[in-house]
């Protein structure tokens, strides 16, 4: 449970109706603003090859998303799963406790690097990779 009370699965469902309403009227809005782009029929009918699905990333998300929301009924933070659950997280958390930081303290240290990596990982659009946790790789700062 966080600060608000709500849990991961609570947020989600209060969420579901506004997140279906701006994605409905986005969809208006780019419908009548690309309306003269749509009208032209596509010169290439046929779609490029998929590539196939990577097993191991899909499973491992499948598996982590289910351990956030069944950690979310028992008011556990996401953090905490990824800790237990990753090498690098775990070795973080351990890290800045070993330095005196509080539980509360680490963990949140451990929930932004979470954060920063999902966005490095959008924004350059690359695959995750899991390394081992470096003290020596920390930013200084």
């Amino acid at each position: 449970m966080s600060a608000s009370g709500l849990t991961f699965v609570r947020f989600a469902g209060l969420m579901a109706a506004p997140w279906v309403a701006v994605i409905a009227v986005e969809y208006a809005a780019f419908r009548l603003f690309f309306a003269s782009d749509l009208s032209i029929p596509a010169t290439n009918p046929e779609p490029p090859e998929v590539p196939p699905l990577p097993r191991f990333s899909a499973a491992v998300l499948a598996l982590t998303l289910a351990g956030f929301v069944v950690a979310s009924f028992f008011h556990i933070e996401a953090a905490w799963v990824a800790v237990g659950c990753s090498a690098y997280f775990g070795g973080l958390y351990r890290h800045h406790r070993d330095r005196g930081k509080q539980a509360n303290t680490a963990i949140t240290i451990v929930a932004r690097r979470m954060c920063r990596i999902a966005y490095q990982l959008l924004t350059e659009d690359r695959m995750y990779k899991e390394l081992p946790f470096s003290p020596a790789a920390l930013r200084k700062g």
